[in-house]
């Protein structure tokens, strides 16, 4: 009767499949480089065509996690899964994938498919144990390399220490750690849930997603008044204030501001919190003006803007910013479109 009720719920309640905002994607962005993540790790070929063909999709979510600006978001189901267990007050929880054990907290296909910033909620509030996982015949083996870089991420977001104290690796699910309530407990915990996922279903209240995760995760750090590596793109000497970085990046983490009391400068600032790294500012540059995301240690609140002034000239034609040192008074743009006329 449980299986059936799952299965029911995963048919006629949630999506069953992750959900895709191409605005946000790379590749409608831009065309220059182009982005073949989900299509790489895709087991099911969903993504081997321009538009997803999710009739092929078996909901494993591992698209969700990689995708380097979150413009896959997983399934509701997947989804109200993750940010139940965020919900509980559990202090020790165990994750693992469905392979090789259902009885964890948490039990997603693979261990790719938890987000490395979902991760980093995860540790700061409490200890978390994962079970070591058993690929040896897994159709999701080759995604296992994006959870080893995720371990990475959370080292140098959070430090050696908090990871070494907060997560550990276990070849099993503790007894300790395993959820057992009374009956009473039990119809509690089935009406909190029913409440939370009613709430995550409402449109107005926001579902897992990357953006989500970031936003949680700089608020826990500044709530904990801790210092971390957080990683964003940092501007150099050879920025002109072109705003080609604004204009592409997906995150809307870059913002581009004339000083009220001088317009001769320029404040060129990037919102830590916002940005996913997906690094297509430093790739679309067209003077080098702005370094690829590497993470910056010493950050406390990554609500915080990081400004860059410029000092600029502006071109007599169109009135966009050039570099203060151009010997010339009009923009490249407008220099190629007046030799076109000529």
């Amino acid at each position: 009767m449980a299986l059936l009720n799952e299965y029911l719920t995963k048919k006629l309640v949630y999506d069953n499949h992750p959900v895709m905002d191409e605005s946000c994607c790379l590749n409608t962005i831009q065309t220059r480089n182009p982005c073949r993540i989900c299509q790489d790790h895709c087991v099911y070929g969903v993504y081997d065509r321009s538009e997803p063909v999710w009739d092929r999709c078996l909901n494993c979510g591992i698209c969700a996690a990689i995708c380097p600006t979150g413009c896959i978001s997983p399934s509701r189901f997947q989804s109200d899964k993750m940010i139940t267990l965020l919900r509980s007050k559990k202090p020790s929880i165990t994750l693992s994938c469905q392979h090789r054990t259902e009885e964890a907290d948490l039990a997603l296909p693979c261990l790719a498919a938890f987000p490395k910033e979902y991760l980093a909620l995860l540790i700061l509030d409490r200890q978390v144990s994962i079970i070591e996982p058993d690929c040896s015949d897994c159709p999701y083996k080759p995604a296992m390399g994006h959870f080893e870089d995720s371990l990475t991420f959370l080292r140098e977001l959070l430090g050696e220490e908090v990871c070494e104290k907060s997560l550990c690796f276990a070849k099993e699910v503790s007894e300790d750690t395993v959820s057992k309530y009374t009956r009473r407990e039990a119809f509690s915990h089935l009406f909190s849930r029913t409440r939370s996922t009613a709430g995550i279903l409402l449109p107005e209240v926001a579902s897992a997603s990357l953006k989500l995760w970031r936003n949680l995760l700089s608020a826990q750090i500044v709530k904990h008044a801790m210092t971390v590596s957080w990683s964003y793109p940092t501007f150099t000497d050879s920025c002109n204030a072109c705003g080609m970085c604004r204009k592409v990046c997906p995150d809307r983490a870059i913002y581009q501001v004339t000083d009220p009391g001088d317009p001769a400068h320029i404040h060129m600032a990037v919102l830590p919190e916002k940005c996913s790294s997906c690094g297509l500012c430093a790739s679309l540059c067209p003077s080098q003006g702005i370094n690829p995301p590497r993470p910056v240690k010493g950050i406390s609140d990554p609500s915080v803007p990081v400004i860059h002034t410029i000092s600029c000239r502006f071109c007599i034609r169109c009135g966009e910013p050039m570099a203060e040192d151009s010997p010339q008074e009009l923009c490249d743009k407008c220099l190629g479109e007046l030799r076109l006329l000529l």
